[in-house]
């Protein structure tokens, strides 16, 4: 008994600093809810739910992308340049074009692809910052968009296409709803339970890492962990930074002395789930340096 009230105390301190950048858009949130709760009698209806969920659609799916980005210490300012480049593709290549749906969506994300892959090798490659890049692909993509419009609105798509927004199977979803939940869950489980997902917090907490390849990380299961943590549904992880031949002569990058011989950073990252168990020796939050 004594063990769960203590974790449920240390599970309450980290909620409030997690919380601590977002109180004040939080709280606004919450007064201006309360405020349409008391004016009108049509804010806390299922109707307006359902037509708040239906106008998110588009931002949600961004918004997990997005996530990633923030996750890593990085900024994408042309993400809404870009999804209209991919929707001025897609009409242009159905529409004015007359190619199929099924091969017009996925070129449509293919150009999409493009501008992020271009954005990353200014980024990576070149040494540009982030701001400046994205913010340069913003009003690219943006020129690209009207130079393949001419400008001009876009209609014409089938009418299947467009009903995905309008019929609400159930009553309830509509298609493009349901997309997003789906996208959701796909990025929540990514980021929770599987390798890369937990790289990018790695990366993110650690700016001098950002340069490495993600190749070089590799996730294995702690050696050791307490009983109350190996007991949890999400085990514990350490993510293993094995440095490549080329970073041999660096120093470790928490040590003020190279290391003649290869070496490998060991960062040590629990992410047990609700896991308020302090781990053992093997998983702490500790970065150390070790000769192999």
């Amino acid at each position: 008994m004594r063990a769960a009230v203590q974790d449920k105390q240390r599970a309450a301190v980290r909620l409030l600093p997690s919380l601590k950048g977002a109180t004040g858009p939080l709280t606004g949130l919450i007064v201006l809810c309360l405020f349409l709760t008391f004016a009108t009698d049509k804010f806390l209806s299922v109707r307006n739910f359902l037509n708040v969920l239906d106008q998110i659609t588009v931002l949600g799916v961004m918004a997990v992308g997005m996530t990633f980005v923030i996750l890593i210490g990085g900024i994408d300012l042309a993400v809404g340049s870009v999804m209209a480049l991919a929707m001025m593709v897609l009409g242009y290549l159905h529409v004015v074009a007359g190619v199929p749906m099924w091969l017009a969506i996925p070129l449509a994300l293919a150009a999409a692809s493009l501008n992020g892959l271009i954005a990353g090798l200014l980024i990576t490659r070149f040494n540009v910052p982030a701001f400046i890049a994205t913010l340069a692909m913003m009003s690219i993509t943006r020129g690209l968009a009207n130079m393949v419009t001419d400008g001009q609105q876009i209609i014409g798509f089938p009418a299947w296409f467009n009903m995905m927004a309008i019929v609400r199977f159930g009553g309830f979803l509509t298609l493009t709803v349901a997309v997003m939940i789906v996208v959701f869950i796909v990025g929540l489980l990514y980021q929770r339970y599987r390798h890369g997902g937990r790289v990018l917090y790695a990366v993110g907490g650690m700016p001098k890492w950002r340069a490495l390849p993600v190749s070089t990380f590799s996730a294995r299961p702690c050696s050791s962990m307490s009983s109350a943590a190996s007991s949890r549904v999400f085990p514990a992880w350490c993510l293993r930074l094995v440095w490549t031949r080329s970073s041999r002569r660096r120093a470790c990058p928490m040590s003020s002395t190279p290391s003649r011989r290869s070496s490998s950073a060991v960062l040590h990252f629990p992410a047990e789930r609700g896991g308020s168990a302090a781990p053992s020796s093997a998983c702490s939050s500790s970065v150390s340096c070790e000769t192999v």
